[in-house]
C-alpha cells in the first residue's frame, strides 16, 4: 500500500518485482515520474537501492505500508543551469516572443513533477485560455452510463464545469490554495500556510484569576461559535464498490416496505479520486450489520461484542472503517438533528493525523431513500469540522425537532460559548449549517476484492445454522481456499463458530490471494 497527499493506492506485484517496477506502476497510478519518486516505510528513512533491486531485498513484502513522500515531488529551483556553448552549438538569436504575453506574475511557481498539475497549474491554464480566446472541448455525454435516479447526479452526467460549482473543495485542493498566497520563503509560516484551527469551545484553565465561577477573562472564556459553511471537504466521492453487497441491504430493507430502517458500518479504504483536483475517494467493501431495532422513523444500535471481531476481521483484509450506512423515509432534510450529532460523533472517534499536522476524519454518512419509481438513492455526506467539535465539547442538546438542533442546558456553575447565526446569538439552529456534501454511486466495473456475497447477512431475523454453512461451502467446495472464504459475513461466523485467529488467518490469505493452511482447510471441509 503506498500512503500519498491523496489517501492510499492499493498495489499488486509479482514476488520477483523491483523497485523499478513499482516506480513504474506509481508513474501511472499517481503521475509521479520515477525520478521524483522517493518512498519510506512507516515514515523511516528513504528506501535505497537501485531501480533493479529486488523489493523483499528492500524489506518491502505484503502488506507493507510505503508513504510516498511529498517532497520528493520538489525539484531544486534556486538553483539556475546556465547553458553551456560549444562549437558544435553555435550561439542561437534570442527567440521573439509572441504578441500575446501573458501575465503570470501573481502565480507561485509549481513544485511537482513535469506530469503532475496544481492550483498554480490551473491558475496558468485558464489565465492561457482567457488570453486566447479558447475554449476547452466539450466532455463527451455519458449519461446513458448513470444508474441513479432523475433526481439524482454522478460523474458521468455533470457537466464540464461541475468542480467549479461544487460547493466543497477538497482539502488538499483548498490547502494548495491557501499556500498559493504566501510570498515568504519554505522555512517560513503565514497564516495562508497553517491548516484550520482546531477550535476548542470548553472552558480554559487560567491561572491569572480565582477560577470559574468566581471569576473569568477574555483568554478562558469558551470561544464563540461562529455559524458557517466549510468551504472544504476531506472526502471528495464515496464509491459503492461492492454492488451486490449494496444490492443486498437494500433489498432486506425493502422487504419491510421501508418501514423498518437498517444501518450498517461502511469497511473499504481510500484511495486518489481523479475526477477532483487532489480529490479523496472512500471505497466500499463490505457492510457490517449490528445487532439493531428498526422502525418507520429510525433505528437503533444495540451493544454488539462482535464489533470489534469485524474490525479485526476487516484489517486482515487490508480494510479499514469509512464510514456508516442508514435508511431513512424521509425527505424533509438531508439530515436530522440526531443524525447530525451521530455523524459527528462517528467522525470524532475515527481521527487520522493528516501531513499538516491537523487531525481530520474521512468517516463517510451514506442515507439510503426510497424514490417514486420504487428504487432507492444514496446520498454520501460529511458534517463539518465546527459540527465536529461542538459535539465533542458538550454544546450541543436534545432536540425534539428533526429540523432544528440547539444548544443545550447550562448546568450549575457552567458556561457555554454563545453560537452565532446570522450575526445573532441562537439558541436552536438548522442542521444545514453543519452538512458537507459527497459525491456517491457505483463503479462502471466493480473490482472487489470480496467475490462472494451470497453468505447470510448477520444480526438479521434468520439466525445463522449449520445448514447455511454447509450449503455455503458446497457451492465452492470447487474453488481454491482463499476464494471460497472471500465472503466478509462468512468470515464474521467463522471467528463465531470456530475462533478469531482462524478467521483472521482466513482473512489474510484472501487479501493476498494465498492459499489456506492444510490445518484449516481440512476443518473447513469436517464442515460439509
Amino acid at each position: 500500500r503506498v500512503f500519498s497527499r491523496s489517501g492510499r493506492s492499493r498495489i499488486s506485484l509479482k514476488k520477483d518485482a523491483t523497485l523499478g517496477d513499482l516506480k513504474e506502476v506509481v508513474k501511472n497510478r499517481l503521475n509521479v515520474s520515477p525520478e521524483n519518486q522517493i518512498f519510506r516505510i512507516d515514515q523511516g528513512g528513504p528506501l535505497g537501492g537501485s531501480d533493479s533491486a529486488p523489493l523483499q531485498s528492500l524489506g518491502v513484502q505484503n502488506g507493507t505500508i510505503l508513504h510516498l513522500d511529498a517532497e520528493a515531488e520538489v525539484t531544486n529551483k534556486d538553483v539556475f543551469v546556465r547553458p553551456v556553448l560549444t562549437e558544435s552549438a553555435p550561439p542561437q538569436p534570442e527567440e521573439k516572443k509572441d504578441s500575446r504575453s501573458y501575465d503570470y506574475e501573481h502565480v507561485r511557481e509549481c513544485r511537482h513533477g513535469p506530469k503532475e498539475r496544481c492550483i498554480n497549474c490551473l491558475a496558468k491554464e485558464d489565465a492561457k485560455k482567457k488570453q486566447e480566446g479558447t475554449d476547452s472541448p466539450k466532455k463527451e455525454d455519458m449519461s446513458w452510463l448513470c444508474h441513479h435516479g432523475p433526481g439524482g447526479k454522478c460523474v458521468n452526467c455533470l457537466k464540464d464545469d461541475f468542480v467549479a460549482n461544487i460547493k466543497h473543495e477538497s482539502f488538499e485542493h483548498y490547502m494548495l490554495a491557501k499556500r498559493a498566497k504566501c510570498e515568504h520563503g519554505r522555512e517560513a509560516v503565514c497564516p495562508n500556510c497553517l491548516p484550520p484551527a482546531d477550535v476548542s469551545y470548553k472552558l480554559k484553565s487560567c491561572d491569572r484569576h480565582p477560577p470559574w465561577p468566581h471569576s473569568i477573562c477574555s483568554y478562558c472564556m469558551p470561544n464563540t461559535a461562529v455559524l458557517a459553511r466549510q468551504p472544504y471537504r476531506h472526502v471528495d466521492y464515496v464509491e459503492l464498490m461492492n454492488v451486490t453487497e449494496i444490492t443486498n441491504f437494500v433489498r432486506y430493507w425493502q422487504q419491510s416496505h421501508c418501514m423498518q430502517q437498517r444501518v450498517g458500518f461502511m469497511y473499504g479504504y481510500y484511495a486518489e479520486d481523479p475526477n477532483y483536483p487532489e480529490g479523496v475517494r472512500a471505497v466500499m467493501e463490505a457492510i457490517y450489520e449490528p445487532p439493531q431495532i428498526g422502525d418507520m422513523n429510525g433505528h437503533q444500535i444495540i451493544e454488539d461484542p462482535y464489533k470489534e471481531v469485524a474490525d479485526m476481521i476487516a484489517g486482515a483484509l487490508e480494510l479499514e472503517s469509512i464510514g456508516w450506512i442508514f435508511t431513512s423515509i424521509n425527505h424533509d432534510a438531508y439530515l436530522s438533528s440526531h443524525e447530525i450529532r451521530q455523524a459527528a460523533k462517528f467522525q470524532q472517534e475515527h481521527l487520522t493525523d493528516h501531513p499538516s499536522g491537523y487531525k481530520v476524519s474521512k468517516y463517510a454518512t451514506v442515507v439510503l431513500k426510497p424514490t417514486d419509481d420504487g428504487n432507492s438513492m444514496p446520498e454520501a455526506y460529511m458534517v463539518s469540522d465546527q459540527a465536529q467539535a461542538l459535539e465533542r465539547d458538550n454544546v450541543f442538546g436534545d432536540s425534539d425537532s428533526r429540523r432544528l438542533l440547539k444548544k443545550r442546558e447550562v448546568g450549575k456553575d457552567e458556561i457555554l460559548p454563545t453560537v452565532m447565526s446570522e450575526n445573532s446569538p441562537k439558541e436552536e439552529f438548522q442542521p444545514e449549517w453543519f452538512i458537507v456534501n459527497l459525491g456517491c454511486g457505483i463503479p462502471k466495473k466493480p473490482m472487489t476484492i470480496l467475490h462472494h456475497n451470497d453468505f447470510p447477512v448477520e444480526n438479521r431475523d434468520k439466525e445463522v445454522g449449520p445448514n447455511d454453512i454447509k450449503n455455503y461451502l458446497n457451492k465452492h467446495k470447487n474453488e481454491p481456499g482463499f476464494r471460497k472464504c472471500s465472503d466478509f459475513h462468512f468470515l464474521v461466523h467463522l471467528a463465531k463458530m470456530l475462533d478469531v485467529e482462524s478467521a483472521l488467518i482466513a482473512a489474510q490469505c484472501v487479501a493476498h490471494e494465498q492459499e489456506l493452511p492444510l490445518g484449516l482447510q481440512e476443518l473447513l471441509n469436517s464442515l460439509v
